[in-house]
């Protein structure tokens, strides 16, 4: 949704001509390698035998250049990392990709780290190590509608299970 917002942005304001089913799919399939990268664990996340051997975006490449993705898609897809990638966008399709990409996890890490130091405010001696964005932004939500005792009973949910998505 944010990719397709930012294809709006560049068609209507800046007047380009952007390929949107390129942005869909490198949109869709640009983190694909992580399935391969990582293992969950109890505590999150580690790194599988595959993924100490490549990073997320060589194992993407791998597989969608063996399924025979057109170029475009794989630039867009290799480059999404913006200036820390191997290569950096060069279309529209690619930036916008990078760009939304960017704006997606640098919104869910703010957010994240605010619902976290909320959560600790809120109920003393807790750390929410594994939060996803659901719950944090059901702690932020909380806390807007119903202030830190709102926060104080979302986070016991969460606790209990019983939060979005589970802890």
């Amino acid at each position: 949704k944010i990719a397709l917002s930012l294809c709006d942005v560049a068609e209507e304001i800046y007047g380009w001509s952007v390929n949107r089913d390129v942005v869909i799919a490198a949109a869709v399939l640009h983190d694909v390698g992580k399935l391969f990268t990582y293992n969950s664990t109890e505590d999150g996340y580690e790194r599988s035998d595959l993924g100490l051997k490549f990073d997320h975006l060589t194992l993407a490449m791998m597989e969608l250049y063996a399924r025979k993705f057109p170029p475009e898609v794989l630039h867009a897809v290799l480059s999404h990392h913006g200036d820390q990638s191997p290569t950096t966008p060069k279309t529209i399709e690619a930036l916008i990709v990078s760009v939304a990409d960017y704006a997606d996890s640098t919104l869910n890490g703010k957010v994240i780290r605010a619902a976290r130091y909320l959560a600790k405010k809120a109920v003393e001696e807790v750390e929410l190590k594994q939060l996803t964005p659901e719950q944090a932004y059901e702690i932020i939500k909380a806390k807007k509608e119903s202030g830190m005792e709102g926060v104080r009973k979302t986070v016991e949910k969460i606790l209990a299970g019983g939060g979005p998505a589970g802890i």
